[in-house]
């Protein structure tokens, strides 16, 4: 076994500060404010990150103050996800929040198709943006929820048409 430092308590009793505020604030576990400030304070004094802490209600408050939505964050195993929910998301009732210009990149162009070519099969549109027709199918049905476009006639014989 090889120690880093042996254990010492100073003269003064600062450690006894520490201890009683871990016990005050019952943060008897091997995290919190004193660990953070002990892993992260020398990493931000070199440069290396931000202010631990800072940077979830920085990113926030820029988003609101530019009229964005407030983005949601979810930790997935080892990474953190922030996600921006689009416009256009449709509502329990059908109606639709956005419209179409609030529409980006794929959910876009694919709008853009069916306008475009009233009755289209998925596989003409697959065959147009060179996608899997699983993939298209995902995005079309995205584009349902929306209220954007709607799916006519039999299975075999229908198509998809916007709706204006």
């Amino acid at each position: 076994m090889i120690y880093l430092c042996l254990a010492h308590m100073s003269e003064e009793g600062w450690e006894q500060k520490y201890i009683k505020e871990a016990f005050d604030t019952n943060w008897v576990v091997p995290l919190g404010p004193n660990v953070n400030g002990f892993e992260a304070d020398p990493v931000y004094l070199a440069g290396y990150i931000e202010q631990v802490g800072t940077g979830t209600n920085d990113v926030i408050d820029r988003c609101l103050e530019l009229g964005l939505r407030k983005p949601e964050f979810r930790q997935d195993e080892d990474f953190m996800v922030t996600l921006w929910r689009r416009e256009g998301v449709a509502s329990g009732n059908g109606d639709v929040n956005g419209d179409v210009n609030s529409l980006r990149g794929a959910l876009k162009e694919i709008y853009l198709i069916v306008l475009g070519n009233p009755g289209i099969k998925i596989g003409q549109v697959a065959e147009i943006r060179k996608k899997s027709e699983s993939t298209v199918w995902k995005q079309l049905n995205e584009l349902k929820r929306m209220n954007l476009i709607e799916y006519r006639d039999s299975d075999k014989t229908g198509g998809y048409y916007a709706k204006k």
